[in-house]
């Protein structure tokens, strides 16, 4: 049956359009999505950004277990990154004795 004929009983079917999505609607439906990725898109970034340093840093040196065999390395490498470090005017030697455990 065509819409606007005539049916079996006698009456008229109106000829009702069918309704399409605006073209407004599909706009404002991408735009919300794209605001959307871009927060969470935003988020992700904030939550995965590496710690800024500060003026000065504190650091605290470990000691190290040399595998070489060699004996001229056995506090040769401590002390080389001890002294390099304290000419760095960004961070701050952190003292064995103030961390509560023995110094070797």
């Amino acid at each position: 049956m065509f819409i606007g004929q005539h049916n079996d009983d006698s009456s008229v079917v109106p000829a009702v359009p069918e309704r399409q999505p605006s073209r407004r609607w599909k706009v404002l439906l991408s735009v919300a999505v794209l605001v959307v990725a871009g927060l969470v898109a935003g988020v992700i970034y904030g939550l995965h950004r590496a710690t800024l340093l500060t003026e000065r840093d504190t650091i605290l040196l470990a000691n190290f277990t040399n595998t070489t065999g060699e004996a001229v390395f056995d506090d040769a490498l401590k002390q080389g990154l001890a002294i390099r470090l304290e000419r760095s005017p960004f961070l701050a030697s952190f003292p064995n004795s103030a961390s509560g455990r023995p110094c070797d």
